[in-house]
């Protein structure tokens, strides 16, 4: 982290002197000078808030700096002026902020996962199963591997779950996205116009494996299937499916080569109790 805030403030640290210091004395001596100028005075002060308590120190610093040095016209404000200003540079411009840092295994869909949020950010697919550093913040992540910046993502409040640089992806990921033009907001926008059933079927056919992206090609071809089989049918089986967690391409294929759809729902009729002698009804429980 300190050389962190080095780099930030274009600075260096160093080290105190090892085995005999030297340097505690002068330390000590500006804190004893703090106290008796400043902190013993202010006792006889009675400041009402933060606010007033500040403006008091202030005003006693401001002394201590313009005091001059015993055989010497210049106080500690006026050598700073002269010697030390001119050598400083300006601020940065953004203020400075913690970068954490964690070693990461690339997974076999070329993503690392941060762990604050729990969201995937893409690095080149040659570098599947490789252990990288990651250099993340609220605004950069920075993925690192043997000390060479591989991948460089913008941080926001509003990114997806999942942040791919298409220069990341393999040639036929890159051209399978290109040449179909597919993504989630889209093809759940298709199955929608189909019928709440086929946009729920789609929407878990799209979510029941770790990449979404690898299950568009199966989800679009479910979708097309009402071009066979129509709209209403494609709606029917998707209801029949609406009790399956994961349904398939094949599954929704089977039930309307098969006719299934036409059949009633397993979870209709669960859902509807027979009127029978067992059951007492509201009268029993006044």
């Amino acid at each position: 982290m300190c050389y962190q805030l080095g780099e930030h403030y274009t600075s260096t640290f160093s080290a105190t002197r090892p085995a005999k210091p030297t340097d505690k004395g002068m330390v000590e001596k500006a804190v004893n000078i703090v106290y008796s100028k400043i902190y013993a005075l202010l006792r006889k002060e009675h400041p009402g808030s933060l606010e007033e308590l500040n403006i008091f120190m202030r005003k006693l610093l401001n002394q201590l700096n313009q005091n001059p040095y015993k055989e010497s016209p210049d106080g500690r404000r006026g050598i700073f002026e002269r010697e030390e200003l001119p050598t400083l540079a300006s601020l940065p411009d953004t203020p400075y902020q913690i970068i954490k840092s964690k070693q990461v295994t690339v997974q076999r869909n070329y993503f690392i996962q941060l762990p604050d949020n729990r969201h995937y950010y893409s690095v080149p697919y040659e570098y599947v199963g490789h252990k990288v550093w990651v250099n993340f913040n609220q605004r950069t992540v920075e993925v690192y591997h043997k000390y060479k910046r591989i991948a460089f993502h913008v941080r926001s409040s509003t990114e997806p779950r999942y942040n791919c640089i298409k220069e990341h992806m393999p040639a036929n990921h890159q051209y399978m996205k290109e040449s179909a033009g597919w993504d989630t907001e889209y093809l759940l926008r298709l199955a929608g116009w189909v019928g709440p059933y086929t946009r729920q079927v789609a929407d878990r056919i799209i979510h029941s494996s770790f990449y979404p992206q690898q299950n568009f090609k199966a989800c679009n071809a479910m979708i097309m299937l009402q071009k066979k089989y129509s709209k209403e049918r494609l709606e029917m089986a998707c209801k029949q499916a609406g009790h399956i967690a994961r349904p398939t391409l094949r599954f929704i294929t089977t039930i309307l080569s098969k006719g299934m759809e036409q059949q009633t729902c397993l979870f209709d009729e669960m859902g509807k109790i027979p009127s029978h002698e067992n059951i007492r009804g509201a009268s029993q429980y006044k």
